[in-house]
């Protein structure tokens, strides 16, 4: 396995806790040089300070909402100077579609919904430091002790995060929208991505038949105005790639129209056939 222990790691985030938190899920992965920082401003010292004596930063890890100088200006403040091509990954209880894509679109690495799950956080991790896919399945996993608890909890508590998976899959997909693509193989994949994450809207059904204890219709609610800026991630793609070929431009946009069923969203993605014809 690749050695990381030499990469430097900077955490940035107001609660201590959080910081801890980051830091224990990365040292046992294999991480061991830390610098932390409560808040933007302190973290742009730390890096001026790097910088001035050469010490270098192979990772940047940020939570959004800080006081001062928070996740977002810091990351366009960075995109700025020497460190704008550090891998940068937000880390935010903000779960907003138009936010989170705000975000996406001031080129941040990546981003992940709190509360921090310990192998999404590794996947991120692998992916903007481009470790070898699955090195992290060493790290063991607990077994499952809590057969006490209420069936019906466990079901509430399963509703959720499926719920979080799906939009972070969403997060996920609109960043890969906005990275270049060098090749047809890329789109393509990145176009099967985009599917998966279309039919997921079905599957609210389908938690629905297994009651499992969420509130559908709110989650139901988000997840449609994440279809919307994906589709409108998906369009400006579309529009800076006119080489992509008729065949797979309306095989995409059959996908859209033929499985995002809810009316008001069927007209404004009815118009990518026009787009594409």
């Amino acid at each position: 396995m690749e050695s990381i222990d030499h990469l430097n790691v900077l955490i940035i985030d107001d609660c201590v806790e959080s910081q801890n938190l980051i830091r224990t899920f990365l040292k046992k992965r294999g991480f061991n040089k830390f610098q932390h920082a409560n808040d933007g401003l302190e973290a742009l010292h730390i890096l001026k300070d790097n910088h001035h004596n050469g010490v270098d930063v192979d990772l940047i890890l940020s939570d959004w909402q800080m006081p001062g100088l928070d996740g977002h200006n810091l990351l366009l403040k960075l995109k700025e100077g020497p460190h704008a091509d550090v891998p940068f990954i937000m880390t935010s209880v903000v779960d907003s579609p138009q936010e989170v894509y705000k975000v996406i679109q001031s080129g941040v690495s990546h981003y992940i919904i709190k509360p921090i799950k310990q192998q999404t956080l590794y996947n991120k991790v692998e992916r903007v430091l481009k470790l070898p896919h699955g090195s992290t399945n060493h790290i063991r996993k607990k077994s499952n002790l809590g057969l006490a608890v209420h069936w019906n909890q466990l079901k509430h508590e399963l509703g959720h995060k499926v719920i979080d998976f799906q939009h972070q899959r969403i997060i996920d997909a609109l960043h890969e929208l906005n990275q270049p693509c060098e090749n047809r193989d890329e789109i393509t994949e990145i176009f099967n991505r985009i599917k998966r994450c279309v039919l997921q809207h079905f599957e609210y059904e389908e938690l629905q038949l297994r009651k499992l204890k969420i509130d559908i219709k709110a989650h139901l609610k988000s997840h449609q105005t994440f279809l919307a800026l994906l589709e409108e991630a998906t369009m400006q793609h579309i529009q800076k790639n006119p080489s992509l070929d008729l065949k797979l431009r309306l095989h995409l946009s059959y996908w859209f129209t033929d499985h995002v069923v809810e009316e008001d969203q069927r007209d404004l993605l009815l118009m990518i056939r026009n787009k594409v014809n």
